[in-house]
């Protein structure tokens, strides 16, 4: 009595082309006594996707065996005589399909064979995979495959619970069946417990096992490791899961924008809800003077920098935004009049800073944990007075400046993020009043011109949002309009461009950007939500 599962572990599925002929499967003779004759059974499956069976045609399948022809095994109720090199007769074979896309191969021996091989023929119009089991008996040739992600991923409040499924996939021959029970917790955790179970999976079918995951009362991230027990008595198949969970402070995709208060100082932060517009007052400290732009790091704290604070000198401010606490992370020289902020694939801070050196202003990078500053890129013959500043996410991601020539005219410039090396971007005509930089996922760089004066075939006080080729500095206006006065940008997952737009009938604006289409999502409402001008996107993913 024996089996073997195919292809070896720790080998996935075998892969046959569309139309495409396997190599030559090789397998030792397993034959047992069967109501008195020897018998060998090949149980393969055709896998489909989408957890369950491919139909279409049946694969073609040929035996061979002592280096004789491969043979091709006929349908049930009809029969193939295979024979070795010899021309000696080993073996009757037929094939019968048993459903779920699992075929049965019953090879009936007269002699003892060996060099055993297979080879599959794939007849259908996309590529496919197999495995196969050879047994002594068709119980056994009924063997389960596990297959579970490698990785699944939770991202929860904190104190908040969520369930998460786990897709549980049988690529065998046989039924598979969970052993673990609900209220199972992997190691280390804390945090992870199953609390759904799925009953027997069929071949070529899935299950769900329910995870739920409840996150500590501080941010932070949590690992733990699952290894189902099952029927699959395969070791080296895919049973194994590392469950990871981030603990945030904010859920991803909220909106946070900084505006004028009712007292008319810009010293606000909202959060915004991405589908409703609904708001929330980020609690306000005492750092905190002038606001004036807004990034959030990769644990979720609020990256403000600040035109006043610190007794008028300026700085960077962590502001959590569950508490409203603010904590200073850098300030004084070089930092003078730091405009604008963003973030680096590493975490490091980036300060567009309009008078810092002497008063050219320039780009100052700050050390996150220490707030120690180096001078990335000082104003000076290609550039002076910096508004904002953008960066592209992924690491040594390109730096783009919003700032002025020193004859006065208005240009985005490219910053090398090693050497600080300065090379202008955009020509003619310049921009008027621009405010704002974002990168959208394509590395187009956004801007937001707040106020248009005439020239350049411009309307007089139309503000607009342009994008810029990165390579080529070409402009395409997306959207213009009177009264819409853009102050910040943002570009969102699916690509969408969200504008603080501080007029009377603006507030946070959502932009298709292929079509330029506007749409309120928050709008300016009286003196507790009125002249956003700074606005950023919670990112999905840390940093």
């Amino acid at each position: 009595m024996g089996f073997r599962v195919f292809p070896g572990a720790p080998a996935g599925p075998l892969v046959v082309a569309a139309a495409g002929t396997s190599d030559l499967q090789e397998f030792q003779e397993l034959a047992g006594m069967v109501e008195g004759d020897l018998t060998m059974f090949v149980r393969l499956v055709k896998l489909g996707s989408g957890c369950a069976p491919p139909g279409g045609p049946d694969p073609l399948i040929r035996l061979s065996v002592g280096g004789g022809p491969a043979v091709l095994v006929a349908m049930f109720p009809d029969a193939s005589s295979v024979h070795d090199a010899q021309g000696n007769f080993v073996a009757d074979a037929m094939c019968d399909a048993r459903g779920d896309g699992v075929y049965r191969v019953r090879v009936f021996i007269a002699r003892p064979g060996s060099a055993w091989q297979m080879r599959l023929l794939n007849q259908d119009a996309e590529p496919r995979g197999f495995t196969w089991v050879v047994a002594d008996n068709d119980g056994e040739a009924q063997q389960p495959w596990i297959e579970l992600p490698s990785t699944v991923t939770f991202a929860a409040l904190a104190g908040q619970q969520v369930t998460s499924s786990v897709r549980v996939a049988n690529l065998g021959t046989g039924r598979l069946t969970i052993a673990d029970a609900v209220g199972f917790r992997p190691p280390p955790g804390p945090g992870f417990e199953l609390v759904g179970v799925p009953g027997p999976v069929s071949p070529n079918g899935c299950g769900e096992l329910q995870v739920r995951f409840t996150a500590p009362s501080t941010p932070g991230t949590s690992t733990a490791v699952y290894t189902a027990s099952s029927d699959d008595p395969t070791a080296g198949h895919n049973r194994r899961v590392t469950l990871t969970a981030r603990t945030r402070k904010l859920p991803a995709g909220t909106i946070v924008t900084i505006q004028q208060n009712e007292a008319g100082n810009a010293i606000d932060i909202f959060q915004v809800h991405p589908q409703t517009g609904a708001r929330t007052r980020v609690a306000a400290g005492a750092l905190s003077v002038h606001p004036t732009a807004v990034a959030v790091d990769a644990d979720d704290n609020l990256m403000v920098t600040d035109f006043d604070a610190f007794g008028g000198a300026g700085g960077v401010i962590r502001v959590d935004p569950t508490t409203g606490n603010q904590t200073k992370v850098a300030s004084g020289q070089p930092l003078v009049s730091p405009r604008s902020i963003a973030l680096e694939a590493d975490g490091a801070i980036l300060v567009a800073d309009e008078t810092a050196f002497g008063g050219n202003g320039g780009v100052i990078r700050v050390h996150p944990v220490t707030g120690a500053q180096t001078a990335l890129a000082p104003g000076g013959s290609v550039f002076v007075h910096p508004v904002a500043v953008a960066v592209e996410r992924e690491a040594g991601g390109a730096i783009f400046v919003l700032a002025r020539t020193p004859g006065g005219a208005t240009r985005v410039f490219r910053v090398d993020p090693g050497t600080g090396a300065q090379t202008t971007l955009t020509g003619d005509p310049p921009f008027s009043t621009p405010l704002a930089l974002a990168v959208d996922a394509n590395g187009g760089v956004l801007i937001a011109d707040h106020f248009q004066t005439a020239g350049g075939g411009f309307t007089v006080s139309q503000g607009s949002v342009f994008r810029v080729d990165p390579t080529t500095g070409q402009r395409t206006r997306l959207t213009t309009g009177d009264p819409f006065h853009p102050m910040g940008l943002a570009v969102e997952w699916d690509g969408h461009i969200l504008i603080a737009d501080d007029t009377a009938v603006g507030g946070v604006i959502r932009m298709d950007p292929a079509t330029g289409q506007r749409t309120t999502l928050s709008a300016a409402t009286g003196p507790s939500f009125r002249g956003p001008y700074a606005i950023v996107v919670v990112p999905a993913a840390a940093g």
